[in-house]
Parts: structure tokens; C-alpha cells; sequence
């Protein structure tokens, strides 16, 4: 059973998508191994390095005869062995595949740790309000961080509002948690949030989250609703994919990296600028001369339209499985059958009573 659906997953990916993402995370077994999970299975870790960690998922798609330049996509909690910016996985596979984008999750994880670290210390939290409160004409400012969901990820626009709208105030506390020092966890985490706050491509990805998520989580509330049918379930997702394809134009990304452009003017973040460029490994190299862009706007538009495009084709892969159809069609001929008036008259039967004949 498990062979045939790896088969018929792994077949629906090469001949329907190509384009594939790794959502990886790793845990202990009840015998004290650890383990790395994904969609596809369990496999022993020997160790927990950068290095062994890339060897194992390069092995598993190997051995699902997935091709690494096909990959669009990398998920990874925040641990430095995973996202170290020198020589995490992340950035290993970045290396051989400059597409294969780790900004969204990125941008969720600042959020994430800015939040613990400010909202989990009344010291810290009453820094943060004391800066928060001198800096009033800072137009939009919240009357704190939201947090993201406390037992799993999930796409809160609410919180990433809230951060933009506090930044140069988070940005202050960090500076204030570094300048008293200490051995702490928040002390040792700051410098490298403060650092990623700076850093254009961080702030450009909460913009993005900002638009693309808040639509999404509006959708899921319409999900989550008790009383629902299978046909507006369809009908909410495909206005959510309908405003995702307006969404993926020149037009609309220009308009948010104007936005986040703008934030750059008070030297706070850095201006955008072109990743290095790099040589492709040799097993990778097809003789091609490597794409380059004109402008950082052109990249970071490679970038916007490739997670455009993976949550559009997500949407469409989940949301047209033949399950849900077979549950739209039942439902159909349910309601024709309760709206049609032989069943009417069958539930409302006409009153008995004693009939008069003249």
C-alpha cells in the first residue's frame, strides 16, 4: 500500500508538476534515534550536521528520481544546522539550485522568534512598550506583537502586521536586549535577528506573506465554517486563485517592492541589491550561460511569481481531488432530491380528517 501511493504521488509530480518542495523536520524516536520526516517517509539520521542532514534528502530524492534543479521550494524549522546562512542545508541546496526559494518560510520564523523573545520576558516586553510609546509618530503602531500559532505554523496575517507596523521599534528593543548583554537565549538570538531585520529580502518577504497569506487566511475561516457545503468550499478557492493569478503581474509586484523600497530611505533596511553570482557545479552545468537579471526588481519578481505560482498549483492539487468532486456530485443529487416537490409533498403530507360529502 505504501510503495503504490509513493508511486502514484511520485508519478503525479514528475508528469503534472515538475516543480516540487522539501518540507523536512526531524525528531526522536521512542528508542532515542533521531529521525528525519517528510511527506514520504522516515529515514535514519546518523548524525544531525549540515552536511549528513543534505546527504539524506539528496539520497531520498535520488532515490524518487527527483532532479534537484526541479526543486522550488525548502521548509525547515529554525535551526542553524537547517537555515545557517554559511553552511545550513538550506543554503546548500541554495548553492545548487539557486531557485529553490526559502523566503516565505524566512520571513515566518523572524516572526516567530521576535515574538518569543520580546512577549516571553516582562523586562523585554516593557522595554519594547517604553520604545514603542516614545516612537508615537510612528504612523500604524499596534498595541503589541501577535503570535502565530503556539503548536504549529500557520499563515497569520495579524502578526505579520503587527511586526511591520512596530519595526524600527523591534528593531530598538533587540539593540537595547544586545547593549545589556548577558547569557541568555535572547541575548545570544538577537544580533542575528536584528541582522536579518536589515536585510531587504527579509522585509520584502513579510510584505509578500503580508499580501499573499491574509486572503488565504480568510479563506480558511470560510473552510472551518460548520455549516458548509462541498460547492462553496470550490466556490471560495477558486476566488482565491482567481485573485492569485490577478495578483501575479508586473503591475502588482512593482507596487509591493515600491512599498518595501520605500522602508530603505530611513537606513534601517538595506537598499535591494543582486545575490553574487555563482557557478553552477559541473554535474549541473548544460553548457548554458547562467540567467542574470537587469535589476533587483526583476529578481525579486523571479522570486514573487514562483510562490504565486507553487500556491496556486497547491490550491489546484488539493482542492480538485476526485474525492471532493465524488462529495460535490452526492450533495448535488441530495438537494435536487429535497428541493423537488414529490419530496415536499412525501414531508408535508396533506392533514387527515373526516371528509363531508354533500
Amino acid at each position: 500500500m505504501y510503495r503504490e501511493s509513493l508511486t502514484t504521488l511520485l508519478t503525479e509530480i514528475k508528469s503534472n508538476a515538475k516543480h516540487y518542495a522539501v518540507i523536512m523536520d526531524e525528531t526522536r524516536d521512542c528508542s532515542g534515534h533521531e529521525q528525519l520526516s517528510d511527506f514520504i517517509g522516515m529515514y535514519d539520521c546518523p548524525k544531525t550536521d549540515a552536511e549528513s542532514i543534505t546527504l539524506t534528502i539528496k539520497d531520498m530524492l535520488m532515490r524518487c528520481g527527483l532532479d534537484i534543479g526541479d526543486m522550488r521550494g525548502q521548509t525547515y524549522d529554525g535551526a542553524s544546522v537547517l537555515q545557517g546562512q554559511m553552511s545550513g542545508v538550506a543554503k546548500r541546496f541554495k548553492d545548487i539550485n539557486p531557485k529553490a526559494c526559502n523566503m516565505a518560510r524566512g520571513a515566518f520564523s523572524l516572526v516567530h522568534d521576535i515574538h518569543e523573545i520580546i512577549n516571553n520576558s516582562p523586562k523585554r516586553l516593557a522595554i519594547f512598550k517604553n520604545i514603542r510609546d516614545a516612537a508615537a509618530a510612528s504612523p500604524g503602531a499596534s498595541a503589541g506583537l501577535t503570535p502565530l500559532c503556539p503548536t504549529h505554523w500557520t499563515a497569520r496575517g495579524s502578526a505579520i502586521k503587527s511586526l511591520l507596523a512596530n519595526y524600527e521599534a523591534v528593531y530598538d528593543t533587540l539593540d537595547e536586549i544586545i547593549r545589556m548583554g548577558g547569557n541568555t537565549e535572547a541575548s545570544k538570538k538577537a544580533p542575528g535577528l536584528q541582522a536579518l531585520m536589515t536585510q531587504f529580502s527579509v522585509f520584502f518577504g513579510l510584505k509578500v506573506c503580508l499580501k499573499l497569506f491574509s486572503s488565504a487566511e480568510e479563506v480558511a475561516r470560510v473552510l472551518q465554517s460548520k455549516d458548509l457545503s462541498a460547492e462553496t468550499v470550490k466556490s471560495a478557492v477558486q476566488m482565491l486563485q482567481t485573485y492569485y493569478t490577478n495578483l501575479r503581474s508586473t503591475e502588482a509586484l512593482h507596487s509591493i517592492f515600491e512599498d518595501a523600497q520605500r522602508t530603505t530611505m530611513n537606513d534601517l533596511v538595506q537598499a535591494p541589491a543582486l545575490p553574487p553570482r555563482r557557478r553552477a557545479p559541473r554535474r549541473y552545468d548544460d553548457g548554458d550561460a547562467p540567467h542574470r537579471w537587469e535589476n533587483p526588481e526583476d529578481y525579486f519578481r523571479s522570486q514573487f511569481f514562483e510562490v504565486v505560482d507553487l500556491l496556486t498549483s497547491e490550491l489546484t492539487r488539493r482542492f480538485n481531488q476526485p474525492t471532493l468532486l465524488l462529495l460535490m456530485s452526492m450533495e448535488q443529487v441530495l438537494l435536487t432530491a429535497v428541493n423537488s416537490p414529490r419530496i415536499r409533498q412525501h414531508q408535508h403530507p396533506p392533514k387527515s380528517g373526516r371528509h363531508v360529502h354533500r
